[in-house]
């Protein structure tokens, strides 16, 4: 818990707000990686070990995506009375003008938007909760897509790489019928596979992410310092979360 305060603040800060995001944490990627292993060598199936750069690097980036997505939509507790960004975000808007200064005013106003919309302050009206828990999945959505397209680009261009130096190194690394069907002309895209897990995140993890900080907030309250009823609801909360997420993607 140390290092990880240590070398990633905004980790750190999370965990000033909310004691069990590192159990959280360790949940929510621990489930899916052992569901996205069951599930890959059960798809596979003979052809696992010859796929294997792309089950690597598929798990890498699910790690990142799903810690980028807990940390975008959980709460922060920030040292100070603002962060340095928004500081000078500041000071850039103020002397700003037209178009750029709408952009830094924007992302003012973004950055002044809740984790998550069970987060909304709750003296709002109703109109105003509509318009700010709107707003939040938006914002939300538009940082988990940028994350998601960014790490399926990465992963998929890593693994593709590791694929050619694989078959460079001659086909007698792969079993016989797989270096029968290899087809060296086609490469899996990799633009196209970053967007793919853009577009699936930003909306349906977004919005599911949401909806378990929500029951794990309202468990929380009820519960009020039952440690085994929180720990298990998280559980339980997140093992579905990542059945869930796994038939949603591949239907989508």
């Amino acid at each position: 818990l140390a290092f990880l305060m240590n070398t990633f603040p905004a980790v750190r800060d999370r965990m000033l707000a909310d004691p069990r995001f590192a159990f959280k944490l360790f949940v929510e990627t621990g489930a899916d990686a052992a569901m996205n292993t069951a599930m890959e060598i059960k798809q596979r199936g003979e052809t696992f070990w010859d796929e294997f750069e792309f089950f690597a690097c598929d798990q890498i980036a699910a790690f990142a995506v799903n810690t980028a997505i807990l940390t975008i939509c959980s709460p922060a507790i920030v040292l100070g009375n603002t962060t340095r960004s928004m500081r000078k975000l500041g000071e850039l808007s103020a002397k700003a003008n037209g178009a750029t200064k709408l952009w830094y005013q924007t992302r003012k106003y973004i950055g002044k938007l809740p984790p998550n919309v069970f987060m909304l302050d709750p003296k709002l009206g109703l109109m105003a909760k509509l318009a700010r828990g709107g707003a939040t999945i938006v914002a939300r959505g538009g940082q988990i897509f940028f994350v998601s397209t960014l790490c399926g680009t990465v992963g998929q261009a890593t693994a593709n790489s590791l694929m050619m130096l694989r078959r460079a190194a001659g086909k007698d690394k792969y079993s016989k019928a797989y270096a029968e069907s290899i087809d060296d002309s086609v490469d899996p895209p990799v633009l196209d596979t970053g967007l793919l897990w853009g577009r699936f995140m930003c909306f349906s993890a977004n919005i599911r992410q949401q909806l378990v900080i929500g029951g794990e907030r309202a468990v929380e309250q009820f519960a009020r310092g039952n440690r085994r009823l929180t720990n298990g609801a998280t559980i339980a909360f997140r093992v579905f979360n990542n059945i869930k997420s796994g038939s949603d993607f591949n239907d989508f």
